[in-house]
């Protein structure tokens, strides 16, 4: 089949007809969950790179002009990114971040960073977790970790992969974690008459 495209909100097709999505993703140590996608109010210019975070302090995130949801964009130049998404992971007050290329979709940028509230919520080191809605050529001292994420539609499936900048010294850890996680399209095609495609 060919694959779906998650270009914006209210679309039949990706499953975010009801103005959000749900996914299916699996979970470091074993085993999956569902994730819930809601719109983000946040604007993001389709012309401007830059980085959509969540702070851990809703009121200084709403001093600052975040939106009702805590969610705030912050425009950057395009290399800037890698020392921006080292930035976000080593301050205390951001609790989620996503890497945005100039033209990135707003149904995107709310698929990361729930990918990455969901990924923080499993951590226990409280390091924010960044993420990027284009895949990304790191650094000699980071890593792109990829994680699919299922979105149903119907009787079809679109496995996405949504990827994390991380630093070097977290690749050990990934590997190990392997064999533990399945992958999301196995599990979420696995209904009778079910169809997967794979998007990168």
């Amino acid at each position: 089949m060919t694959a779906t495209t998650l270009r914006g909100y209210d679309n039949a097709a990706d499953g975010s007809a009801g103005g959000g999505l749900v996914v299916t993703m699996a979970v470091e140590g074993g085993g999956e969950t569902v994730v819930s996608v809601p719109r983000l109010a946040v604007d993001v210019p389709l012309r401007r790179a830059g980085v959509v975070y969540r702070d851990r302090d809703p009121d200084w995130a709403r001093a600052l002009g975040a939106t009702g949801d805590g969610v705030l964009f912050t425009p950057m130049a395009w290399s800037d990114r890698w020392r921006v998404a080292r930035e976000m992971a080593r301050s205390p007050v951001v609790a989620s971040a996503v890497i945005c290329p100039p033209g990135a979709w707003p149904v995107q940028v709310a698929l990361a960073l729930a990918v990455s509230e969901t990924l923080g919520a499993g951590r226990d080191n409280r390091r924010a977790v960044v993420t990027s809605t284009a895949r990304p050529l790191p650094r000699q001292d980071q890593l792109a970790i990829p994680h699919e994420v299922a979105v149903t539609s119907g009787d079809r499936v679109q496995v996405r992969v949504v990827w994390e900048i991380a630093g070097w010294w977290q690749g050990p850890e990934w590997l190990a974690g392997l064999s533990a996680r399945p992958v999301a399209g196995e599990r979420a095609g696995s209904a009778p008459g079910a169809t997967t495609s794979v998007k990168r």
